[in-house]
């Protein structure tokens, strides 16, 4: 691999297997084969440690306690002590939260995690979060029971299973504005919250503040699976929909909501770091045919909504039936 123009004597060699450090010959490095495995290379010394998971799912039963092993690899050529640390959804057990590490130029740890898995948890991947300062790594958590299950590759959650048509009834989204808080009781319950609105909870950090307010963190899970999603309770079926969120997000991207076979986007959301507030209609024709009720294990007709987003700090979500 020719490097023209690097003035570095060596680069860094990390594969979904190990690292390495490899010299640089000639503006070039010779590689041997890497197979199908993703490898990157850095020339020279980076800036900070890099943090590799040992395994990107752990498949598991409920009630299991695993253990989420990851290496920090020191190609900083100096030495380098931090803190890696490890979040889980609400109600998971992660111990510690926090991993210590003090590493010479070019030394590399195995720090481990034990996570316990929650007896009464649903049957859906979840995440575990690593992160060392900007450098976020995610591991899937699948409690499995052994019966066959598809997940979808547009949010990572089970297919819905539809349920009877619905038309509108006085427990559906009515005129009034109904909001789901970052940090409130039972933010992500769908029973406290409908009729109304709540985050998905597998795809959300817990609440902190963030720039002066409450906020739960979501994050593109990667390419084509989407996320971080929330639920839109009962809707009225003969009314469009007015979406209101308070948001910050670095990087932009966008609302969607899917009607059980593609993403429809309502609008932009603007890349800041500043909290904005942003509302958009949804219309009734989206979530018209009964395959828009993306739910499996709640009552009712459950919508789908996503923030597009590559990373997004969310305060507050509300809903109400337009005019």
């Amino acid at each position: 691999i020719e490097l023209p123009g690097t003035t570095a004597d060596h680069a860094w060699l990390v594969t979904g297997e190990g690292s390495e450090r490899v010299p640089v010959e000639n503006e070039a490095v010779t590689l041997g084969n890497l197979g199908d495995s993703f490898a990157l290379l850095a020339p020279g010394d980076l800036p900070a440690p890099i943090l590799r998971p040992a395994e990107r799912r752990i498949d598991c039963r409920a009630g299991d306690t695993v253990i989420v092993r990851a290496t920090v690899l020191n190609a900083t050529g100096a030495r380098a002590a931090g803190t890696l640390s490890a979040d889980g959804p609400e109600g998971w057990a992660i111990a510690p939260a926090q991993a210590q590490f003090d590493l010479g130029a070019g030394e590399s740890a195995e720090l481990e995690f034990a996570v316990t898995v929650p007896r009464a948890v649903v049957r859906r991947p979840w995440f575990i979060r690593l992160e060392i300062n900007d450098d976020l790594q995610r591991v899937i958590v699948f409690p499995e029971d052994g019966a066959p299950q598809v997940i979808s590759e547009l949010t990572g959650a089970p297919p819905g299973r539809p349920h009877e048509a619905r038309a509108g009834t006085s427990g559906d989204i009515g005129d009034e504005w109904m909001s789901v808080t970052a940090g409130e009781l039972l933010d992500n319950v769908v029973g406290r919250h409908t009729p109304g609105v709540c985050f998905y909870g597998a795809e959300w950090t817990r609440a902190r503040e963030q720039a002066g307010r409450m906020a739960r963190y979501g994050e593109l899970i990667r390419p084509r699976m989407g996320g971080p999603n929330f639920w839109i309770n009962e809707p009225d079926r003969e009314r469009d929909l007015l979406v209101r969120v308070t948001y910050l997000t670095p990087d932009g991207g966008a609302l969607q909501v899917y009607d059980g076979t593609k993403y429809h986007t309502l609008g932009e959301l603007a890349a800041s770091d500043r909290w904005q507030t942003g509302e958009w209609r949804v219309s009734r024709e989206v979530y018209a045919g009964d395959e828009a009720d993306y739910s499996r294990t709640f009552r009712g007709f459950n919508l789908l909504g996503q923030f597009a987003c590559p990373r997004v700090f969310v305060h507050e979500i509300a809903v109400r039936a337009a005019e």
